[in-house]
């Protein structure tokens, strides 16, 4: 889900899932 890369914030949370 690189594409989430732009939002830091977004990323920790995808990284959760």
């Amino acid at each position: 889900m690189d594409s989430n890369r732009t939002e830091p914030v977004t990323t920790t949370i995808s990284s959760s899932s």
